[in-house]
């Protein structure tokens, strides 16, 4: 069975402007007036030790 991560963080008071808390290659959909999804795809990691098998 394939799994999915998800992470969700709670934005601190002290960061108040949106750039410093979302980055230019996050995609986001608009899910209502007042709130937003925003993710980035995932990437594919080969763990280091399958070197070993090749």
């Amino acid at each position: 069975m394939k799994k999915n991560k998800l992470s969700i963080y709670l934005i601190k008071e002290e960061f108040t402007s949106f750039d410093d808390i979302v980055k230019d290659y996050v995609e986001n959909i608009r899910l209502s007036d007042n709130q937003t999804l925003y993710f980035t795809t995932s990437k594919a990691n080969t763990p280091d030790w399958v070197k070993l098998f090749f």
